[in-house]
């Protein structure tokens, strides 16, 4: 897809491969970038437009899908990681977070977007998944678990998104 004139919407873009994202977009040509974080003031790329966005709060996901109606492009990238042993009982409320995170709120994006990129004609959603999606390191099981959870809402939304000309 080509990037020049295009709108864009990065998730959890305050920090880390999010920054990235929204420095290579702007590089690349894209005539909007939406960088959003839970705390807008964190983004600072001054080209970029920053936005409040917890993709764990649905009245933030409506609130953005409603307002950045010119949005061609989703980056699903915000992320949480934690380790620990899964037998570990305390675990199961970390692995309940992370899948909040990691797949829950990918969807519940996509889901708000969805109609966005169809008015617009069509456009993306990129999800930042992880090989962690398909292998477990010591420690590692509940990220895997929600980044293979996350995977699975990857392929189940792919046919979905195809009717409206969105690829994912």
């Amino acid at each position: 897809m080509q990037i020049k004139g295009k709108v864009v919407l990065v998730t959890g873009a305050n920090r880390g491969l999010g920054k990235q994202f929204v420095k290579s977009l702007l590089d690349a040509g894209a005539s909007k970038v939406y960088a959003a974080a839970r705390n807008p003031g964190s983004v600072d790329i001054e080209a970029a437009q920053a936005v409040k966005l917890d993709v764990t709060n649905p009245a933030d996901i409506a609130d953005a899908a409603a307002k950045y109606t010119d949005v061609q492009i989703v980056i699903n990238n915000a992320g949480a990681l934690a380790r620990g042993a899964l037998l570990d009982a305390s675990s199961t409320q970390g692995v309940r977070d992370l899948i909040e995170v990691n797949a829950i709120g990918p969807l519940n994006v996509t889901q708000a977007f969805a109609p966005v990129l169809k008015k617009n004609g069509g456009g993306a959603v990129i999800n930042v998944l992880s090989v962690l999606s398909w292998v477990v390191l010591p420690d590692g099981g509940a990220y895997s678990v929600s980044k293979s959870a996350a995977w699975a809402v990857t392929n189940a939304l792919r046919d979905e998104l195809r009717a409206d000309n969105t690829q994912i």
